[in-house]
């Protein structure tokens, strides 16, 4: 524990961990290997809310095999106990003080929580609905968001079936992004296509983004097929479109009867402008200049 830094003695360094053996349910070995590994990162804060990422290096580096359950876990839990058992705010008032005085952790300094520290990273199509809703006048948690997420389905095969939920949360945000939320974001194909050529989507996307949401909402998925596994799928995803439509509902992106868009009108305006743009790109570019002839090597004497 000295190597923690300069002016830690081997009395600190002892009184930490006599403290540490204090705490219940901690792995000591393995949690002096986690905190000789976060002092590296940060002298003096190791435990503080900014140091997540070097918090989570430490767990993984090398040889070390760390299992924050057991070391990183109760240490937190005990340093942000609030309740009124005198035995565990004695022990919190003891570990505190030794992290302070072994330059691991300062007393003022705020700590982390456990829960923040094991959260998974939010998806960046999951922050961007929830800052364009926030900015159009309808603020969402991200909670709601990845519910929504969830119910349209990560992969291919989940939810909605072919409907991925990063494409259709880019098409929500870039739609919230171009106007003030009126609870209408779904309803004007133009308005939808127009997100659609923002998002930068390419036809499959569309397809991925829209299709097996839209036309189920619309009952323009055709007739029910006849082959029981096909049958399935298409009372499914009826089923899937509609518990989508009441979390954006509940979420006041687009009211409660309130019409859907048709994705057969979306899909022909995406088009027109998906075109339009192409053709506009090939116009801008500049023509490659015209070959100059390769001279000839021969000479009057060869001919």
């Amino acid at each position: 524990m000295a190597r923690c830094g300069p002016g830690i003695t081997d009395a600190k360094a002892e009184a930490l961990v006599d403290v540490l053996k204090t705490v219940d349910d901690l792995e000591l070995k393995a949690t002096l290997r986690f905190i000789i590994a976060a002092v590296q990162a940060s002298r003096g804060a190791a435990l503080a809310p900014g140091q997540r990422d070097a918090l989570r290096r430490a767990a993984e580096t090398k040889g070390h095999g760390i299992r924050t359950s057991t070391t990183l876990k109760p240490m937190l839990n005990l340093l942000n106990y609030a309740g009124d058992v005198p035995l565990l705010l004695e022990k919190k008032v003891m570990l505190v003080k030794a992290l302070d005085e072994a330059n691991v952790h300062g007393q003022d300094v705020a700590l982390i929580d456990y829960d923040v520290f094991i959260a998974k990273d939010t998806p960046d199509h999951v922050t961007a609905v929830v800052a364009a809703a926030e900015a159009a006048g309808c603020p969402v948690t991200v909670e709601k968001v990845e519910a929504l997420a969830a119910a349209i389905g990560k992969q291919s095969q989940e939810g909605l079936r072919n409907c991925e939920a990063k494409p259709m949360l880019e098409v929500l945000a870039a739609l919230l992004r171009a106007s003030p939320c009126d609870g209408r974001a779904l309803e004007n194909e133009e308005d939808v296509a127009t997100a659609c050529i923002a998002a930068g989507f390419t036809n499959l996307e569309v397809l991925s983004a829209l299709k097996h949401l839209l036309e189920p909402l619309k009952h323009e998925d055709g007739p029910k097929p006849r082959k029981p596994a096909k049958a399935k799928i298409w009372d499914e995803r009826r089923v899937v479109a509609r518990r989508v439509a009441d979390l954006l509902h509940d979420m006041r992106i687009h009211m409660k009867n309130v019409p859907f868009a048709s994705y057969a009108a979306v899909q022909k305006k995406w088009k027109k402008k998906y075109d339009a743009l192409e053709a506009s790109s090939s116009d801008s570019e500049p023509e490659p200049e015209p070959k100059r002839p390769k001279r000839s090597c021969r000479t009057p004497a060869d001919e």
